[in-house]
């Protein structure tokens, strides 16, 4: 099995039991497993961790462009929520 070196970003989650913590989001790597018995497996692709221990498996090109479209489309909805929040707190005096 061949792996490439990771794509993570790490994001301040709260934890319960132990507080905030740095975990790690939308983490991707290029896997290949020469020998698997499953051919989607022989040849290159990515492995997307949406979240820590939830994984996206084998995805070839197109599945993770896919992906990344959507992660994109819900970063411009975000940018809404923060012009929403903006706008809120001008409403109210705070910044």
């Amino acid at each position: 099995m061949h792996v490439s070196s990771e794509a993570v970003m790490h994001l301040p989650v709260w934890d319960a039991e132990h507080g905030t913590l740095a975990m790690p989001v939308l983490s991707a790597r290029i896997s290949v497993h020469p020998y698997s018995e499953t051919s989607t497996w022989r040849i290159p692709h990515v492995t997307l961790e949406p979240w820590q221990d939830e994984v996206m498996e084998c995805l070839d090109p197109a599945e993770f462009a896919a992906v990344i479209a959507q992660v994109r489309a819900h970063c411009d909805r975000l940018d809404g929520v923060l012009a929403r929040l903006v706008a809120a707190r001008a409403e109210c005096g705070g910044s």
